[in-house]
């Protein structure tokens, strides 16, 4: 498993490095726009190896004693990794954006308690699993193919305004209605994952079977 996520690592690293300016301009506008388009990259990211892996890799491992349960889970565990840095982003975008605003003396955005910043990295993190959970088993069972670019702004546009749209409605709820709105979220997005990682599998069974043809 280390061995596979160390080969999509060195991959992520060559056309990786290419989206950090866009993420630091992001970073510094605020938590909303820079979370959707941190969570954004955790799909991203790895559907670029899924894609390189169609082309090379999936040849190469019909060869080798590489289970295809542990390949598709090496993905999962490399978007899981994407998740988690998108939610540090998310989190620290609030703080850093209003330093920024108030050391360049400009207005900044609607404040936010921290409890208020852990909710909606949680609400972002949620909506980001749930929205992997259902693309990887497509990408498995269709390709990733082309408009790369096209699904990104869309997958970004969807993290953004489900979860404003959801932060908004539960702002002025008491904090148990919160918390079991959260923890219900998180429980759909573990399972979507469980059910998503078993489809996968099976769609990647078919796939690389054409290899050992």
């Amino acid at each position: 498993m280390t061995g596979l996520l160390k080969k999509d690592f060195y991959y992520i690293q060559e056309y990786g490095i290419a989206y950090l300016p866009l993420l630091l301009l992001f970073f510094l506008s605020g938590g909303g726009v820079s979370g959707a388009y941190a969570m954004t990259l955790a799909l991203a990211l790895p559907r670029g190896t899924i894609a390189n892996d169609a082309r090379r890799w999936d040849r190469y491992a019909a060869m080798l004693p590489c289970g295809a349960g542990k390949i598709v889970a090496g993905k999962y565990l490399l978007c899981g990794a994407g998740i988690a840095a998108g939610a540090v982003v998310t989190a620290l975008s609030f703080p850093v954006s209003a330093a920024a605003a108030a050391l360049l003396d400009l207005r900044a955005g609607f404040p936010m308690g921290w409890l208020d910043i852990l909710e909606y990295t949680l609400i972002e993190t949620c909506a980001a699993a749930l929205l992997i959970a259902l693309a990887l088993p497509a990408y498995y069972r269709f390709g990733v193919g082309k408009g790369q670019l096209g699904i990104n702004i869309l997958a970004m546009l969807f993290n953004q305004s489900s979860t404003v749209l959801l932060f908004n409605q539960l702002y002025r709820s008491p904090l148990a209605v919160k918390a079991g709105c959260v923890g219900g979220l998180a429980l759909l997005a573990a399972a979507a994952t469980f059910f998503s990682y078993r489809l996968s599998v099976c769609f990647y069974r078919r796939r690389r079977g054409a290899y050992d043809k």
